[in-house]
C-alpha cells in the first residue's frame, strides 16, 4: 500500500510540474517564455499578466480540451521516467 501511495504522490507532484510549465500567464511556463521572447510580446505578456487570474480561468475554460491531453502525455512521460 505504501508503494501506490507513493506511486499516486508522485504522479500528483509531476500533474503540477508540467501545469506550472504551461506559457500562461501567471504560470512560470509564462515567465521561462518571457525571458527568451522579443520585446513587442514581452510587452503584451506584461498585460495579460495584470489579469493574471482571471486570463488563467479563461483559457483553461476554452482550451481544456487541448490542455488536458498535453498535461496527461506530459506526466505519463515524466512517471515512466521516474518508475
Amino acid at each position: 500500500i505504501i508503494d501506490s501511495i507513493l506511486v499516486v504522490t508522485i504522479i500528483i507532484n509531476c500533474s503540477f510540474f508540467v501545469f506550472n510549465m504551461l506559457p500562461i500567464p501567471p504560470l512560470d511556463g509564462s515567465r521561462l517564455l518571457y525571458a527568451v521572447a522579443p520585446e513587442p510580446l514581452q510587452n503584451v505578456m506584461e498585460a495579460i499578466e495584470r489579469a493574471g487570474f482571471f486570463v488563467l480561468l479563461a483559457v483553461l475554460f476554452v482550451l481544456l480540451p487541448v490542455i488536458g491531453p498535453l498535461v496527461s502525455s506530459g506526466v505519463n512521460s515524466l512517471v515512466n521516467i521516474l518508475l
